[in-house]
């Protein structure tokens, strides 16, 4: 286990660490008049996760030309190319380990928000099982 932590569950930051105040009352009863009463103690890690996890989104679709938009703006971190599917990662990170994140699976483009260190296969899965991959592009709808 590691340190106890003071996390504000209406924002899902961090404050302080419950060290600082000697215990878990004493920081929670020194903190709320400044935070309100939304806060809660959890060990660092718990807290961290719950942090990141706000940031997560699942798949969407975007164009072709945001895909390209983003793969142009900086390297990017992993890129892999199989194909039909592609995906890469922003360098530039949103918050924690959580970034941007790409793929490619034959015409259609998507877009998502996870952790930097997400392997392809587990990009590709979570595309194919999301709402917006089996939604028909009508971009992509020949007449």
């Amino acid at each position: 286990m590691s340190d106890p932590v003071v996390l504000c569950t209406r924002t899902n930051r961090i404050i302080d660490f419950v060290q600082a105040y000697g215990s878990a009352s004493s920081a929670l009863s020194t903190l709320m008049p400044e935070y309100g009463p939304d806060l809660v103690v959890l060990d660092f890690h718990a807290a961290y996760k719950r942090y990141e996890d706000g940031f997560r989104s699942g798949p969407v679709a975007v164009s072709r030309e945001r895909y390209w938009e983003m793969l142009e703006i900086l390297p990017p971190v992993g890129f892999t190319n199989r194909g039909e599917e592609e995906t890469f990662k922003m360098s530039e990170r949103t918050a924690g380990n959580i970034t941007a994140i790409f793929a490619r699976i034959g015409d259609r483009h998507f877009e998502m928000a996870d952790s930097l260190f997400m392997k392809h296969a587990d990009i590709i899965a979570a595309v194919r099982g999301a709402e917006a991959f089996k939604t028909p592009d009508p971009t992509l709808t020949v007449d």
